[in-house]
């Protein structure tokens, strides 16, 4: 659907649940940087799918929990994400 709608440019969005949650009586989090790994890695696939259509990769750790309700079935399991957002 990407190139049909053609887009002027793509962004991805990574998040981190840096947050420190407990899980199964042990406190688990995730370093801020896989944020940053999460957006570069999906941004370059895509760049590699869609040639010549501009892909920015974000990030932000300390991600919010979206509001889906069947998203966190796990504590911090919608934290861990990343977003693509079509622009144009």
């Amino acid at each position: 659907w990407i190139r049909a709608a053609k887009p002027k440019k793509l962004v991805v969005t990574g998040f981190a649940a840096s947050t420190p949650e407990t899980v199964s009586g042990r406190q688990i989090a995730e370093r801020p940087e896989v944020a940053r790994e999460r957006a570069e890695s999906i941004a370059q696939t895509l760049r590699r799918l869609l040639p010549g259509l501009p892909v920015e990769a974000r990030w932000e750790a300390g991600a919010q929990p979206t509001s889906d309700p069947d998203a966190d079935t796990i504590p911090g399991q919608s934290q861990r994400r990343a977003e693509i957002r079509a622009l144009f």
